[in-house]
């Protein structure tokens, strides 16, 4: 792909990315072919938000919905009925670790476009 295609990808998954990931996914990037731009914007438009994962987890974290939004439902279920016996615990942990867990997701859903269309 053109480098400028590559750097406005990249620009627009700044804040859903962390450094490493960016990297991971530049390199991927410059191995797809140029008539898939367009399904690789529609791609990052789709990926969460890091601050509006962490907001829903520290409003409505106690009902699993940080958990439900970055893909993991089995836990989530676990945390909606479950999640009163740790006290807090449990919905703190996912507080601090909200915005990695959410990059973290946007990296494997990206890799996973990305190497469908290269």
């Amino acid at each position: 792909m053109e480098s400028t295609k590559v750097s406005q990808v990249v620009l627009a998954l700044n804040e859903k990315l962390d450094p490493q990931g960016l990297m991971i996914v530049k390199g991927i990037l410059e191995k797809v072919d140029d008539k898939n731009y367009d399904a690789i914007i529609a791609s990052v438009s789709g990926l969460k938000n890091p601050t509006t994962v962490l907001l829903m987890a520290i409003f409505f974290g106690g009902f699993g919905v940080d958990r439900f939004m970055t893909g993991r439902v089995g836990s989530g279920i676990c945390k909606l009925i479950f999640g009163w016996l740790t006290l807090g615990i449990w919905w703190l942990v996912d507080v601090i670790k909200a915005k990695k867990a959410t990059c973290a997701y946007n990296l494997v859903t990206l890799q996973t476009t990305l190497n469908m269309l290269s």
